[in-house]
């Protein structure tokens, strides 16, 4: 067989090793890569797309909100409305306080020293008068003493004085002595006796001083407050007991300044004791004639008889009622027609408006406004007033 009828020598196509792969398959993995990011970038898209499509549609529920809350400004507002009742009421001022002793002092000896005598103790019921307790007074019964001796030796000389002034003057009347000798004698007795009062005002001075180491009950009551041991050194002005009378009781509290003229003295007033929970009837014995400038009310006082078996006790709250005299003509309306934030404010609609009315009122046991003056029995109120609504703001009524 001749050389050209041979068959072609064989080639491997496997590369060797270390060499590159062929550019063909590199640029298959660049389009797989580039179809990779796209199949991801097309639902982020329809996100955008999404979210912006949502943010107008908000956009344009917020400019329909807008225009729709502008036109109703610009209309009138649409309103309930009722018509006051007219009724009776008896007057019943409220009337809340502390019920506070009748009297109650604060007793503090006049003169300073160890306390030497200690007769009461806290709870002792005294009667006026009795001894509560006294300090050491030594140095104050030598000075009694002293005024004593002095009081004694202003007698003796007076004695002698007077003596002497006597023969003095019949010696001036003979002629055996001079005038000017029965002058003498009568001015050492107008001496001496000016001597003797001094010297009784001195004991007189002294005898207040021992009493001013003493302590005892200006009235009847109860000891609230004593000291517990004798022997501590007890200084003038400070208070050592407390006394406090219960067996009547003061109701200290205020009324509205706009209550006040249906308040008169000697008005009965119902008291209710919420810790006894009973009912206990008083006067009122005070109405100050001012208003206080911070709470516009003005301060009453009422008395009444503490019940000896079943006492009350002295500090406790009550509420009252005072009696106003005969019953009064009212315009009875709903809690809630007054002004929301106001104290006596409400609204009324005439022609298609609302006018700002100031009333005066009470409350009824139902929480209705009883209504004294500031309305009319024609007008026309709103029932449940916003706390925009304001006065001269155009209404409608609804049916």
């Amino acid at each position: 067989m001749s050389t050209s009828e041979l068959p072609p020598p064989m080639v491997d196509a496997t590369p060797p090793r270390g060499t590159a792969a062929p550019r063909k398959t590199s640029a298959i993995a660049k389009i797989a890569v580039a179809l990779a990011l796209v199949a991801l970038a097309v639902p982020v898209g329809a996100k955008i797309k999404g979210a912006l499509a949502n943010q107008r549609a908000l956009e344009k529920d917020r400019t329909e909100t807008a225009q729709s809350a502008a036109a109703k400004a610009t209309g009138p507002l649409l309103v309930k409305v009722t018509k006051p009742e007219p009724a009776t009421w008896t007057p019943a001022v409220p009337f809340d306080g502390t019920l506070a002793p009748i009297q109650e002092a604060q007793l503090a000896f006049k003169a300073t020293g160890p306390l030497a005598q200690l007769k009461v103790k806290t709870g002792d019921y005294v009667k006026k008068g009795d001894l509560l307790g006294a300090l050491d007074a030594t140095e104050a019964y030598a000075q009694a003493k002293v005024a004593s001796a002095q009081i004694a030796a202003a007698k003796a000389q007076l004695a002698l004085a007077k003596d002497h002034a006597e023969r003095t003057d019949a010696m001036v009347k003979s002629g055996a002595a001079p005038g000017v000798q029965g002058t003498q004698a009568n001015g050492q007795v107008d001496l001496v006796t000016a001597q003797l009062a001094g010297a009784e005002a001195q004991l007189a001075l002294s005898g207040a001083f021992i009493g001013n180491h003493r302590l005892v009950a200006p009235f009847a009551g109860w000891v609230t407050h004593a000291p517990t041991a004798m022997g501590g050194l007890v200084t003038a002005g400070t208070p050592v007991f407390v006394l406090k009378d219960t067996s009547r009781l003061r109701l200290l509290g205020t009324v509205s300044e706009l209550d006040a003229p249906l308040v008169k003295l000697g008005a009965e007033v119902v008291i209710h004791v919420q810790a006894a929970n009973k009912d206990v009837k008083a006067k009122v014995t005070s109405l100050l004639p001012a208003v206080d400038p911070a709470t516009r009310r003005i301060p009453v006082e009422a008395e009444l008889e503490n019940d000896a078996k079943e006492p009350i006790m002295a500090g406790t709250f009550a509420r009252a009622q005072i009696a106003g005299g005969s019953a009064l003509s009212v315009l009875k309306l709903p809690a809630t027609s007054l002004r929301p934030g106001a104290q006596d404010e409400i609204l009324v609609v005439e022609s298609n408006k609302l006018r700002l009315a100031k009333i005066v009122f009470t409350r009824g046991s139902d929480g209705s406004l009883l209504v004294r003056s500031g309305l009319a029995e024609k007008d026309t109120v709103l029932t449940n007033p916003s706390p925009e609504a304001k006065d001269g703001d155009a209404v409608k009524i609804q049916e």
